[in-house]
């Protein structure tokens, strides 16, 4: 098996540069694609079918809540797991994402560190299942 891969959907051009530069040279993970609008997110999601998605829940076109509800309703082989992130934690907006499919709930700001640990976390084949009371927030 290849490097995990990786597609990230991030409105924000200086936090999408900096995820870009940061995964571009990470030797464990392929970053397949970088998403602007969660209309291009969710397109990306079909053509590339990544084994993870960082998915910040404020896109323009589509919010990061129906991308998770179109990825769930795709003919997917094999879904992604979704990291979600998002500038505010409200207990009803995390459970939603986490019930739509979500595997995991960061907040910003964090650590680009923190966040590829995540990943690779999700990454592992134990992990590839995310069904619910298996998701976790930070």
């Amino acid at each position: 098996m290849g490097r995990p891969k990786l597609l990230i959907a991030e409105s924000e051009r200086e936090l999408s540069s900096a995820l870009t530069d940061f995964f571009q040279a990470s030797p464990e993970l392929e970053l397949c694609g970088v998403a602007h609008d969660g209309m291009q997110a969710l397109a990306m999601v079909l053509e590339k079918q990544p084994d993870i998605v960082v998915l910040d829940l404020i896109l323009p076109l589509l919010d990061g809540i129906s991308v998770l509800v179109r990825i769930r309703d795709a003919p997917l082989p094999r879904p992604p797991r979704i990291i979600v992130t998002a500038q505010v934690n409200t207990e009803e907006i995390t459970a939603r994402a986490l019930r739509l499919g979500a595997c995991y709930y960061i907040l910003k700001p964090y650590s680009l560190e923190d966040l590829q640990e995540r990943i690779l976390w999700f990454a592992e084949p134990a992990a590839a299942a995310c069904l619910p009371g298996t998701f976790g927030t930070s």
